[in-house]
């Protein structure tokens, strides 16, 4: 989850685009000043003038309907407080929009808690694929009126089986043009950022999976997949780490249908994939392995060579990494030089489809 700081921060900036559009408005139309007289008179109207108690649930009801300032504050509070996508137009004019889920959840598995679009665009990977998070035709009609031609065309071939790059192809659009598209979808809460769905991928239950029979997601599940009942899916999911084509030998399923199984099942937070993470580490055997060669200079210019491409491991004892380079160095000059590209990423913070 996002760390204090940086939703306070978040909630700072908020306030400040709410303010700046309210003086937007104030220097164009009058607004601010109106909104107080429509709170006044409202206030005078329903407010007691002494004869009995005042009926605030009734005098705040009437400010909230009657108010346009009033109403559009509150379905910011609450749209933030339900961790919902605030979109507004301030005075039916200005756009404030907030997203907190980016913040706490992160804008997909594929990145941490971002703050700006920005942020997403740098992270995105031309190997990555987009989940939308709502119905394709529905937020085409509800694009403004100026949205740009290529965010409906990317919208209209997005597809969780293919990649960013076959996309672009798809749309007819570059690569780069495509990124800065995805990264607004996945900022604003509207596609996630997932790694394609593949028979390959292995897929675990989530902390949020629902372990209540009577669970909503459960009749949703059954009514968007009649005949088929959520808890199997759920208990072939936590028997083990195994791919989804292993998977598919118990469910007997199409890949079609098993597809959209998966992608409903992730876009619900149900499922996630599970990544493995590659550590160099030197083992026993290779340690004691004694190393014998008749080509001294050759292995000694291969030391040199895989020493500077060896990352900063500092877990590995000095004599530990010489082992791991007296090892490598010993190997077919395809391997070593293969060994030497791949290396750095041996340190336990990159996973497999990032390093391929």
């Amino acid at each position: 989850n996002g760390s204090p700081s940086v939703i306070v921060n978040a909630f700072h900036r908020l306030s400040q685009r709410i303010a700046a559009a309210i003086k937007h408005e104030q220097i164009r139309r009058n607004y601010l000043f109106r909104e107080v007289e429509v709170l006044s008179s409202i206030h005078d109207k329903y407010n007691d003038s002494g004869e009995g108690e005042t009926n605030y649930s009734l005098l705040y009801e009437k400010i909230v309907n009657d108010c346009l300032l009033a109403h559009q504050l509150k379905m910011i509070y609450d749209r933030v407080a339900r961790n919902e996508l605030v979109q507004i137009k301030v005075n039916n004019w200005i756009d404030v929009t907030f997203n907190l889920l980016t913040l706490t959840y992160g804008a997909s598995e594929c990145l941490p808690p971002v703050e700006e679009p920005q942020i997403v665009h740098q992270k995105i990977q031309p190997y990555h694929s987009l989940l939308m998070l709502v119905n394709s035709d529905n937020l085409i009609q509800h694009l403004p009126s100026d949205c740009s031609q290529a965010m409906i065309r990317l919208i209209q071939v997005i597809s969780p089986f293919r990649c960013l790059q076959a996309l672009a192809l798809d749309a007819d659009l570059t690569l780069n043009q495509v990124k800065l598209l995805a990264s607004h979808l996945v900022f604003w809460g509207k596609a996630s950022l997932i790694y394609p769905i593949c028979e390959t991928n292995v897929y675990i239950l989530t902390s949020e999976a629902p372990t209540d029979i009577s669970s909503p997601l459960i009749e949703e599940f059954s009514n968007t997949f009649p005949g088929l009942f959520m808890p199997v899916f759920m208990g072939e999911f936590s028997a083990g780490l195994r791919p989804l084509n292993e998977h598919n030998e118990r469910f007997n399923l199409s890949k079609d249908m098993l597809g959209r199984i998966i992608a409903w099942m992730l876009r619900n937070r149900v499922i996630m994939q599970q990544h493995q993470y590659i550590l160099l580490v030197c083992k026993r055997e290779i340690r004691d392995l004694k190393l014998e060669t008749d080509d001294v200079q050759v292995i000694e210019d291969y030391k040199n060579q895989i020493s500077k491409h060896l990352p900063d491991l500092t877990y590995l004892s000095e004599s530990h990494k010489t082992a791991v380079i007296n090892y490598a160095s010993t190997k077919e000059s395809e391997d070593i030089e293969f060994f030497m590209r791949l290396c750095r990423y041996f340190n336990g913070r990159h996973h497999i489809e990032d390093i391929m």
